[in-house]
């Protein structure tokens, strides 16, 4: 950042310290019978599925819809931006709330990406949270010019927002981020250019729009091992 190194380093350290990483220790363990999953932590929602057996590292009703929509839906014409029937998504809702299975193939693709959609905005906590969304909008400003360096600082400044976060939080932005990575790649059939899913998904996670775009645009570097990359690319 173009911010003096000590400021910088005060405003690193100042979020390590905030952070508070959802634990098992910090979660209560009660009994569920009928699991609400929708307006509820995260945390709370992977802690049950743990104790349960269950591996997947993001709640198995999203994987499940994000491996449908990528195998079956991803041409479909505006996916992610048409919404679907109300009626439908509280139907599945229901479902999944009362531990049923939901077969998305009997379902609109937009109801299913409707449901998605729905899970992520009723989040008690946000995803990027409030300081490191902040902190996002502070790299944003420094690193405006479009100078190489910048980018690579920009860059480095995302992926350390990315490793800051829970684990919870890290692993469902990054299967959202490869969702919408796929998306994007059929925008010639589906219409959902990056612009268009950032004008979709900016309010769905009240998340700074250029962390998504970079995201999105190199998420092999952010959430992967990739090399940083040296020049700007406008693809994916």
């Amino acid at each position: 950042l173009a911010l003096p190194k000590l400021e910088q380093e005060n405003l690193r350290k100042t979020i390590r310290l905030t952070r508070h990483p959802s634990s098992a220790a910090s979660i209560s363990r009660p009994e569920f019978k009928s699991e609400p999953l929708f307006q509820v932590p995260l945390a709370e929602i992977m802690l049950r599925q743990q104790q349960s057996g269950c591996i997947s590292v993001i709640p198995i009703f999203l994987e499940r819809a994000f491996q449908y929509l990528t195998q079956h839906a991803l041409c479909e014409e505006g996916l992610m931006r048409i919404s679907g029937s109300v009626s439908e998504i509280n139907g599945m809702r229901q479902e999944i709330e009362s531990g049923k299975e939901v077969d998305y193939s009997q379902h609109d693709p937009h109801a299913v990406a409707g449901l998605m959609k729905s899970f992520l905005r009723e989040l008690p906590e946000r995803l990027i949270p409030p300081d490191l969304n902040s902190y996002a909008a502070t790299v944003v400003a420094e690193t405006s010019s479009g100078q190489p360096h910048h980018l690579q600082q920009k860059l480095e400044e995302f992926k350390f927002i990315m490793q800051s976060l829970n684990q919870y939080n890290y692993h469902l932005m990054r299967a959202l981020i490869q969702f919408l990575v796929q998306v994007a790649s059929k925008s010639e059939r589906n219409k959902m250019t990056d612009n268009n899913l950032l004008r979709v998904i900016t309010p769905t996670i009240q998340c700074n729009p250029q962390l998504i775009a970079y995201s999105m645009r190199y998420f092999s570097y952010l959430f992967g091992d990739d090399p940083m990359p040296i020049t700007e690319t406008g693809g994916y």
